[in-house]
């Protein structure tokens, strides 16, 4: 779910979150991920729409960003900077429901699932 609140009145997400719903009453873990999250005092406002809180809270990544990667053929969250970002807001998330044996020791078994799951889309 992103900032734009009015994408929840789409009959398309309406539907998605209908299917969520079906798969949460069937026992299914459903998860879900706030996207392009800015620091704004609104931030809490639009977070308290949400069908449910999220899981974790992905930051927005400046456009100018997202294209350069693009046009390098590159993904953004490769990027300097970039994957480092993204990998300290979905991290604790990640580790929650991975099994303990994915990041014993250390947590160079979660973050390498993180990597596989960004190279391998």
């Amino acid at each position: 779910m992103d900032p734009m609140v009015h994408k929840l009145d789409l009959a398309a997400t309406r539907s998605r979150l209908q299917l969520l719903h079906e798969l949460r009453a069937a026992g299914k873990r459903v998860h879900g991920i706030a996207n392009k999250t800015v620091a704004s005092k609104h931030t809490g406002q639009w977070l308290g729409v949400l069908p449910e809180p999220p899981a974790c809270l992905l930051p927005a990544i400046d456009a100018l960003k997202v294209a350069e990667a693009s046009w390098l053929g590159q993904l953004v969250q490769d990027r300097p900077g970039i994957q480092q970002q993204l990998a300290r807001a979905v991290y604790p998330w990640l580790r929650s429901w991975l099994p303990h044996e994915a990041y014993a020791a250390d947590a160079g078994g979660a973050k390498r699932t993180l990597r596989k799951l960004w190279k391998n889309g």
